[in-house]
């Protein structure tokens, strides 16, 4: 069956999507790549072959599949438009690929799109041993969004250039993942949106007080422990203080919605669960230093402070930004825990049920809390473990209604869509003004044309033609320059990473002037130049340049001095000709850079 739209099943809650592999279940992955720009699956491409035969050993059997996680990715060096376009076409292409090859149905898919994979660019980072590396980090980290002009930048374009060659092809990828489904599968665990302390009657938590609900209907009247948990996000006393808030909401829900004496319901903290941070980390956690998170979360001689220090202090921090966006999302929960052993003592006075304990509905787990993943798209979006204001919860009814919205993404029609073939905008010339010779009502235009990684070609002309009528003002001047920049900083395409950064000029110049400002005197003449120089182009946005530029050089001119007053113009008073050294070049240009656009072929 054809795809005609994905399927995007939103988390309101951010740790929705994070959560431990549920013991028995394996997890079978496999990578597809993509050349520049390309968004369709090729059986040919690097290691496609390779990763396909994977996929059809396990999605080709009778295997029992949970879910097929689909996360797609582009590589950071165009457009940040033109990026999510190609991270989101991978993952529709792909999820189609796969419907279409092995038959799958559309709810086994939970799809993620990772627009610029900066955390991949950061991976290589860490095992390189180039000299820039460090500063490379610390720019990914700190820089947001200016983070790619300033690697473009670093030492004069030399590491976007590996970057580009070396680090950038393993990014534009998909990561297909298939969870085959576990023996059992019971949940007893609610989960929260970090930070906050409110109960959410998402698809996952109702199940789980669903199941809570069907066990005290049934007869059930012993004690039910209720422990909250936090990430190790902030301070050990506001978790400690979060965690007893969680439980205590979940308490007060089972009290006022399912009717439960308060008396038999214990309320406590658990505070950070290291052994459950081990196991999601073992799971779903794919950067290079997984080894060593895991040896800090598993030393049973390390306190919860040292485990935190530790993990804070590798990799410059970054690693537990990755971990906080993902991973420590499963740990803002609360267990709900029913003890069988006290169920009630009457039993031979009670006739035989009709329903007994049904195992096959999910129950709650004495020992091993389980979180079921919910199929959708994750959105990543990082808080801090912090105490958030109190919600009050909504007495109503436990329902098994997933509060989450569905989101169906539609193809746009064929006459707007941008053909899967389709290549980035390229650069074919920038037209200009000197914006000093504007000030002056110097009418002038410039063009730039970029020529390989480093040349622009330049010509500038300018052309005002001013006189009164009483002939005491004249300003006129015809003067073409043409000459070429050098910049520092290379360009890998003729993208809008052309002309920035810092250049050295050269120009040769010839025109004809005749001025007579307010003087009764006027001169006139013929002039060649040539000017060497530099300066620097600022981007002000991906098509829009200023630059400033300097420059001095050798001038010969001959020039006639005139009577401005007199009436024909042309009582000469004396012909020169001379050759000095003088400022040839002042420019602050504004350029717009013309660029084809992208259209399908």
């Amino acid at each position: 069956m054809k795809v005609r739209g994905l399927i995007s099943v939103l988390a309101l809650l951010g740790c929705i999507g994070a959560y431990a592999a549920p013991q028995g279940e394996h997890v079978v992955s496999a990578k597809l790549g993509y050349p520049v720009g390309k968004t369709d699956v090729k059986a040919d491409y690097r290691a496609n072959g390779k990763a396909m035969s994977t996929l059809d050993n396990v999605l080709g059997s009778e295997a029992s599949i949970s879910r097929i996680e689909v996360v797609s990715s582009s590589s950071p060096e165009g457009p940040y438009a033109l990026n999510k376009r190609l991270a989101g076409e991978r993952a529709f292409y792909a999820v189609q690929f796969l419907q279409e090859r092995y038959g799958v149905s559309d709810s086994l898919f939970v799809v993620k799109t990772v627009d610029e994979d900066w955390n991949g660019v950061a991976a290589y980072l860490r095992r390189s041993d180039k000299p820039w590396k460090d500063e490379a980090l610390k720019i990914i980290e700190v820089a947001g969004r200016n983070r790619k002009a300033q690697l473009q930048d670093l030492w004069v374009g030399e590491a976007w250039e590996d970057l580009m060659k070396n680090a950038f092809p393993a990014l534009r990828k998909t990561e297909v993942r298939v969870v085959l489904a576990a023996e059992e599968q019971e949940r007893d665990q609610i989960l929260f949106r970090r930070g906050y302390r409110q109960l959410n009657l998402t698809q996952g938590n109702s199940a789980t007080l669903e199941a809570v609900k069907k066990k005290i209907a049934g007869g059930y009247t012993g004690e039910i422990k209720v422990v909250g948990y936090s990430s190790p996000d902030g301070s050990a006393a506001a978790n400690e203080k979060l965690s007893l808030a969680r439980a205590q909401n979940v308490k007060d829900y089972v009290v006022n919605n399912l009717g439960y004496p308060p008396d038999k319901i214990s309320v406590s903290s658990g505070g950070v669960d290291w052994e459950k941070f081990a196991s999601t980390v073992e799971y779903s956690y794919f950067s290079d230093d997984k080894a060593s998170v895991l040896e800090i979360l598993k030393d049973q001689n390390l306190s919860s402070a040292q485990k935190k220090r530790a993990l804070l202090a590798l990799n410059g921090g970054n690693t537990w930004q990755l971990l906080k966006g993902d991973q420590m999302l499963s740990l803002c929960s609360v267990t709900v825990t029913l003890d069988d052993d006290m169920a009630p003592e009457e039993e031979e006075e009670k006739p035989v049920e009709e329903k007994p304990v049904v195992v096959e509905e999910p129950v709650v787990v004495v020992e091993e809390p389980e979180v079921k993943e919910q199929p959708g798209v994750v959105t990543e979006k990082e808080e801090p473990e912090k105490e958030a204001e109190e919600i009050p919860i909504e007495e109503e009814p436990v329902v098994v209604e997933p509060s989450v919205e569905v989101t169906v993404i539609e193809p746009v029609k064929e006459s707007e869509t941008i053909d899967k073939s389709a290549k980035p905008q390229k650069v074919l010339f920038g037209v200009g003004t000197n914006l000093l010779f504007d000030a002056v009502t110097g009418v002038n235009v410039s063009l730039d044309v970029p020529v390989g990684k480093h040349w622009d070609i330049t010509a500038d002309y300018i052309f005002p033609w001013w006189k009164d009528r009483n002939k005491s003002f004249v300003f006129q001047l015809a003067h073409l320059d043409l000459g070429a920049r050098y910049y520092f900083k290379p360009w890998e395409k003729r993208d809008e990473n052309v002309m920035r950064g810092w250049f050295a000029s050269a120009s040769v110049g010839a025109g004809y002037y005749d001025f007579a400002l307010w003087n009764p005197t006027g001169v006139q003449g013929e002039e060649i130049k040539l000017s060497v120089g530099g300066g620097y182009t600022w981007a002000l946005s991906p098509w829009w340049r200023l630059t400033a530029e300097l420059g001095v050089g050798p001038v010969f001119s001959q020039y006639r001095i005139y009577n401005a007053e007199a009436p024909d113009r042309l009582v000469v008073q004396g012909q020169y000709s001379n050759v000095f050294l003088r400022p040839t070049a002042a420019k602050i240009s504004l350029t717009y850079l013309l660029h084809t656009p992208v259209r399908a072929r």
